[in-house]
């Protein structure tokens, strides 16, 4: 595929109807990275003027009218039965592993259904293991994930609400700096809810544990949000 060689970093932009179309346009426009479209978000790629390097999916969410557009653009797509046992956001990632992609920012993921957005949170931790970094940004919420070898960094405004979630069962080594609620060599538990409705203390914060893997969601709100 003209465009994805080796380490190329991708956006792939899904059916959800909250896009970050600002973000999308700078990675593709302005950092080259890869667009792949799944089903119905090639439709928003279409709305921001942009033309996907890819189409891929089932295709039950795109209008006929759209379907033609990408057709008359030259756009090459991969199509799947509808009846499937993947979604087309997991197809979507499975062909950029296959080709070796960068890191991966997904986009149109947390909006919308409930049960879509938590098989696309799920999706992290599983390709992680695969070997693929992808982070989940729909403009307003961002979600990725944070292991003993990947500390995270929090960029936002003051105020902007970050919640961590345990990932595996339990998390050791738990240190915050840059939150207004900081913790040192904390232990977070799945099912618990100590990390939820933490805030930017400034414009950048870090995540960092000994052990386990965390879930950083981050809500980008004008102004603070008080904790429950």
């Amino acid at each position: 595929m003209p465009g994805l060689s080796p380490g190329t970093p991708a956006v792939v932009v899904a059916g959800g109807p909250n896009v970050a179309g600002t973000l999308v346009t700078r990675l593709v426009k302005g950092d080259g990275h890869f667009l792949l479209c799944a089903d119905g978000g090639a439709a928003a790629a279409l709305k921001l003027g942009l033309v996907p390097d890819l189409g891929l999916g089932d295709f039950d969410s795109l209008s006929a009218e759209d379907q033609g557009l990408l057709a008359g653009l030259g756009c090459p797509v991969v199509r799947y039965p509808v009846e499937k046992d993947e979604t087309d956001s997991e197809l979507a990632l499975d062909y950029l592993l296959d080709h070796q992609a960068g890191p991966v920012t997904l986009t149109g993921a947390l909006g919308g259904r409930f049960d879509h957005a938590l098989a696309n949170l799920a999706l992290l931790p599983s390709f992680a293991d695969r070997g693929l970094e992808v982070v989940i940004d729909d403009g307003d919420t961002m979600a990725f994930l944070v292991s003993p070898d990947r500390p995270g960094t929090v960029e936002g405004e003051a105020g902007d609400v970050v919640s961590l979630f345990p990932e595996t069962a339990t998390c050791a080594g738990v240190t915050l700096d840059g939150l207004k609620y900081p913790l040192s060599r904390a232990t977070l538990r799945r099912g618990a809810t100590l990390g939820v409705s933490n805030q930017l203390s400034g414009r950048t914060a870090t995540v960092r544990l000994s052990e386990g893997r965390l879930f950083v969601i981050v809500t980008r709100m004008a102004a603070n949000v008080a904790r429950p």
